[in-house]
């Protein structure tokens, strides 16, 4: 009886410091990435907001095989949405909120399952050169106590797939 006492306070111990821990990181993330694409704006724009053209660039909808796809609405306007469900990468959708031709995109991102997350993406799409500067935002709340510790590695997590889908992304762009 009296291990399970000691357990029981050294489990109490580690949990509150794991909440304290918790209690000090920050409520949200950001996740920014942007790539130089050598076409004007309203290509990169249109590979972007025509969720259709995402199997094409996006390394999570490469991955998603077996994922069960749905695309609704009209490509680069406000209510277009891809709709998924795979094992991978659980159940959720990405809708556009706004977009303005060829300059911005802004989405919201929504997963029910494995647990329920919602975050923004912002596309911007920036004259330079003769190219165009493309630049990938994403940020989310992380609610206390656990998705506080994913807004830790949220970077590591999401900027290697931004990178890689930037770098495809580019690549389809310039060679369409």
């Amino acid at each position: 009886m009296k291990l399970l006492k000691i357990l029981g306070l050294i489990f109490a111990v580690l949990a509150a410091i794991a909440m304290g821990f918790a209690a000090l990181l920050p409520n949200s993330y950001v996740v920014e990435r942007s790539i130089l694409v050598n076409t004007p704006p309203e290509v990169v724009f249109e590979l972007v907001t025509d969720f259709s053209q995402y199997k094409k660039w996006n390394v999570w909808a490469l991955e998603a095989k077996n994922a069960k796809l749905s695309i609704k609405g009209i490509p680069m306007q406000v209510g277009h949405t891809w709709s998924w469900e795979s094992e991978q990468m659980g159940k959720g959708s990405f809708s556009i909120k706004k977009a303005d031709f060829g300059k911005s995109m802004e989405g919201e991102l929504k997963f029910s399952a494995p647990m329920d997350i919602v975050a923004q993406d912002v596309w911007q799409f920036v004259p330079e050169g003769n190219g165009t500067r493309v630049i990938w935002t994403n940020t989310g709340s992380c609610p206390f106590p656990t998705m506080r510790f994913f807004g830790l590695f949220a970077e590591g997590l999401l900027g290697h797939d931004f990178d890689k889908s930037l770098v495809a992304l580019k690549s389809l762009a310039e060679n369409s």
